[in-house]
């Protein structure tokens, strides 16, 4: 049994020199510069973060030598030093503030973990969910390999769910295009009495019938959209959200392509993003 293709799953740890302390660690959105085609960062309560050229460039060329194009991935865990005023070495330089929150320019010291995106959709009825759940996913937040540190499903801000998860499938990278993994939410599911959001994790293997080998990552789940449904018909947030998923460990001396009975549920209490980071909030 082995990760297909050792590298597929994106976990090499990315590092532009030979520091071993660093300012700061954060999992963050990636988004482009149209301008510059440079990336910049955007943490969770809306603080950016501008590599400069120099530290981009190396940490890119690893990127490119490892046939990862970064603005593939919605969010990713940086290491980084801050830019600091030469007047005064211990405070990190600010090069405005935006409008929801400041902006600062760093050293990027490296990515460990790239984050693939699972579309979130819904269906109709639980009766068509089958269409797209024909295989197990990976246990929800186990390790997917031994690079990856395991993201237990947990919620990031007001609209993103992240979590470690995958598949089994063919020892052969073009069977990976074959397999797809959704978020879906059942429409039948929500009446106005709902008091939790539940959502299931959905593997739908194409024609792929091997498990010889797995493929392992982060994701991320953009459910804004689907809470926006959940408010609309409930008047009011999820008191949790609960994610469905029929799962095979990745810890087993015989995987599978069968799906399980039943579903295992990770439950999440849905918060807002001031009791996510209330220290952020403390002196507002």
């Amino acid at each position: 049994m082995c990760a297909l293709m050792m590298g597929l799953s994106l976990t090499s740890c990315l590092s532009s020199g030979e520091t071993t302390s660093y300012d700061g660690a954060l999992t963050v959105y990636v988004y482009e510069n149209i301008y510059s085609g440079k990336p910049y960062f955007m943490d969770a309560l809306g603080n950016r973060y501008i590599p400069t050229a120099a530290s981009w460039s190396n940490v890119n060329a690893q990127l490119s030598s490892a046939s990862i194009e970064l603005t593939d991935y919605k969010m990713a865990t940086i290491w980084f030093n801050y830019v600091v005023e030469e007047e005064d070495a211990s405070t990190p330089s600010t090069a405005s503030t935006t409008a929801t929150g400041q902006q600062y320019d760093i050293e990027l010291a490296g990515i460990t973990t790239l984050f693939d995106t699972a579309p979130v959709m819904y269906v109709q009825s639980a009766e068509n969910l089958k269409d797209y759940e024909t295989a197990p996913v990976l246990s929800l937040g186990d390790y997917v390999n031994s690079s990856y540190l395991a993201i237990a499903p947990s919620q990031y801000d007001e609209k993103t769910i992240a979590t470690t998860t995958g598949f089994w499938l063919a020892n052969d990278k073009d069977k990976l295009n074959m397999h797809q993994l959704r978020v879906i939410y059942v429409k039948d599911e929500l009446t106005a009495d709902s008091k939790d959001f539940v959502l299931y994790v959905c593997h739908n293997r194409g024609t792929d019938e091997e498990a010889e080998a797995y493929y392992g990552n982060a994701y991320c789940f953009d459910v804004q959209n689907a809470l926006n449904d959940f408010r609309t018909v409930t008047g009011k947030d999820p008191e949790k959200i609960i994610l469905k998923a029929k799962e095979i460990s990745l810890n087993t001396s015989n995987p599978t392509i069968d799906l399980p009975e039943n579903y295992t549920d990770h439950e999440i209490e849905y918060k807002t993003l001031e009791d996510l980071y209330p220290s952020a909030f403390e002196n507002k």
